[in-house]
């Protein structure tokens, strides 16, 4: 039952001790929360980094504990009309909800009562709130400021709660099977529809899939704790503080920046450029990772933050920022370089990435497989999920009817789950043939299925790092120079190249030729759907050339987000005199990563290599496939190029 007065105190390894109120506490107890335990924050990291255990339950709890340190301190140095505009807003967000959003569950008693005297009343006698009530507050604004404050710690907690097992590879293989599944012919068209009917509001939205589902799952924990109020419970203060720090939270999570409200400013302090999100995963992922780093201080970094009113000049709307002293300019950059080293030397490692993409490759066969299997899509029984990876999409569809039985259900979808799912798929289909197909390894499937199940290796990398692209890069560019360019530009960097050695380019243009080339063709690098479909053409080119006594290549981009994407949010900094200055106008640290990821290996290659008599892998020509992959990748320029695709 909630006591929403009560306190509690979790030990953590990367912020000492977090205390959480007894609405946190009620939210940590749900079977639905609880589920993060069994969720992995980094998916399949731990294979390479043994000590890399960390879950999203951890995760959220320092994402909520940091999120809250950043809106008391906020508050606490704002000046004082800010603070009163600021106030005065989230009034404004209290009286729209009293009077329209939420009339019709809020309790009789509160029904006719006047919004002047819900907000007279004493907000919740809870420790937590006394220990981050700021000095400069007034005493009738203290129940607006702790819903606030309850709001946002409330969304650090639960931003993470939709996710799927092992994370993003998940939502990577279903929204490939959706791509697969829309092209296929096998599937009886009543089947499609329907599947395209559940997950397209998934796949088409801004948001990502763990972000809509989590939506969902928010109003089922909500629900789970309403139902368990006594009568009397229902009657008082308590219930409302419950009922609309729960929907303020739903709508920091679900704002964005564009929208010009205040949740969608109080959203960036969860998924901002230099937000609680971060602050946290680029600690502990580094802690568990045994990467050589410092603690980063967040404490001191925290400690100056400011909240500030300012117009933005793109949208001409007056926005609230939580923003930190620009003194810390060396710790922002700190952060962003903890994390760029992150994704480079951990999520992006050669065989994190190998595994991760062997993962969804599996994922969307199976899902691909049951679908055409199907006559007609069954609904899920209760109680039990089972062990198909249908009852994902099942799950989703069933999540929207809010039935009873569903806990059981959703408590069921984490890693473990997937794990047996996939141990009992790979001895289903090659239980009886396990052997003799482990002699002679003659199938791409059973040889990605085994390289998960048992850890065997069976794909090699090619490409590890920058002096393994380095080797390509050079074949790349003798070639490219005996080739004429439909692009203007790269005919002209042909004709400049003849008579260079691979060297002096090197030097001039201080980049590698291909990275180069597929820059000024598709664009910047992160634009996804370009960058995939290249590399796809990438590996299906070498799948069809001469094999090299290889069976199968896989291909794949190693490219990830700087994490600097302040165009539609941006950054503001703030000096000892109060001015505010925008991140970019001090920082070229975009430049400097810009500059490292052009001597970055652009993608990972891997290979599966045919079996010898004796069961040995063979070896292979590694020259001869320097010069295939030099030959692919010009030919595959040649024909994007050739398509009329968009040059920027």
């Amino acid at each position: 039952m909630l006591n929403i007065e009560k306190t509690q105190i979790i030990s953590d390894v990367i912020h000492d001790s977090i205390v959480y109120s007894g609405i946190e506490d009620a939210i940590i107890s749900t079977p639905i929360f609880n589920r993060l335990h069994r969720i992995s924050q980094s998916s399949l990291v731990f294979l390479t980094f043994p000590s890399n255990k960390v879950h999203r339950f951890e995760h959220s709890i320092g994402t909520m504990h940091i999120a809250g340190e950043i809106f008391y301190k906020s508050i606490c140095n704002a000046r004082k009309d800010t603070l009163i505009s600021f106030l005065k807003c989230i009034k404004h967000e209290i009286c729209e909800w009293r009077n329209c959003t939420l009339q019709s569950t809020l309790p009789r008693e509160l029904k006719n009562t006047e919004i002047d005297s819900i907000l007279n009343m004493p907000f919740p006698d809870c420790r937590l709130y006394y220990d981050y009530c700021p000095s400069n507050l007034n005493r009738e604004d203290r129940l607006i400021y702790f819903i606030a404050f309850q709001s946002i710690r409330i969304a650090g907690l639960l931003h993470d709660v939709g996710h799927l097992p092992y994370s993003h590879i998940l939502e990577k293989a279903l929204k490939n099977l959706y791509t697969e599944a829309s092209a296929s012919k096998k599937i009886t068209p009543s089947v499609k529809q329907e599947f395209m009917d559940i997950v397209s509001p998934f796949i088409d939205g801004q948001n990502e899939i763990h972000e809509e589902f989590g939506k969902l799952l928010i109003k089922d924990i909500e629900q789970c704790i309403l139902d368990t109020l006594s009568l009397n419970q229902k009657q008082d203060i308590n219930y409302f503080f419950v009922v609309i720090c729960f929907s303020f939270a739903s709508k920091i999570l679900s704002s964005n920046f564009v929208e010009n409200t205040i949740f969608s400013d109080m959203h960036l302090i969860i998924a901002g450029v230099v937000d609680a999100d971060r602050l946290d995963y680029c600690s502990r992922d580094a802690f568990c990772s045994a990467l050589n780093m410092d603690r980063f201080n967040y404490k001191r970094f925290i400690n100056g933050y400011t909240l500030i009113q300012r117009t933005y000049i793109s949208d001409n709307y007056e926005h609230f920022f939580f923003a930190p002293p620009a003194k810390n300019l060396n710790m922002i950059h700190d952060l962003l370089r903890r994390r760029y080293r992150i994704f480079s030397d951990i999520n992006y490692h050669h065989r994190v990435h190998k595994h991760e993409i062997i993962l969804e490759k599996i994922i969307c066969d199976l899902g691909l497989m049951e679908l055409e299997d199907m006559s007609t899509i069954t609904p899920l029984p209760k109680n039990v999920l089972p062990l198909e990876v249908s009852s994902i999409w099942k799950l989703v569809k069933e999540t929207k009817t809010n039935t009873n039985w569903l806990e059981y259900q959703l408590i069921q979808l984490d890693d473990s789950w997937l794990d047996t799912l996939l141990k009992h798929k790979f001895f289903k289909l090659y239980g009886e043939n396990y052997l003799s197909i482990r002699k002679n390894g003659s199938i791409v499937r059973w040889n990605q299925f085994d390289e998960l199940i048992s850890t065997t290796k069976h794909y090699y990398s090619f490409i590890k790092r920058s002096s393994d692209f380095q080797l390509i890069d050079e074949a790349f560019f003798q070639i490219f120079t005996q080739n004429t360019w439909k692009v203007k530009e790269l005919n002209l960097i042909c004709e400049e190249s003849k008579g260079k050695k691979y060297s002096e380019f090197l030097r001039e243009r201080r980049t590698f030729l291909f990275t180069h080339c597929i820059n000024y063709t598709i664009g910047n690098l992160s634009v996804g759907d370009m960058k995939e479909s290249f590399y796809q053409s990438v590996e299906d080119a070498l799948n069809h050339s001469s094999n090299l006594q290889i069976q199968n290549y896989i291909v794949r981009s190693s490219r990830f987000s700087h994490g600097l994407n302040t165009v539609k949010a941006p950054v503001f900094l703030i000096d000892r005199e109060e001015n505010s200055i925008i991140l970019e106008q001090l920082s070229t640290q975009r430049n400097i990563f810009l500059q490292e990821e052009a001597l970055t290996a652009p993608f990972h290659l891997y290979y599966l290599p045919e079996y010898n008599d004796q069961n040995i892998p063979c070896k292979i020509d590694s020259k001869k496939l320097i010069d295939i992959l030099a030959n692919v990748l010009i030919d595959c320029l040649k024909q994007y190029i050739a398509s009329d695709a968009p040059t920027v």
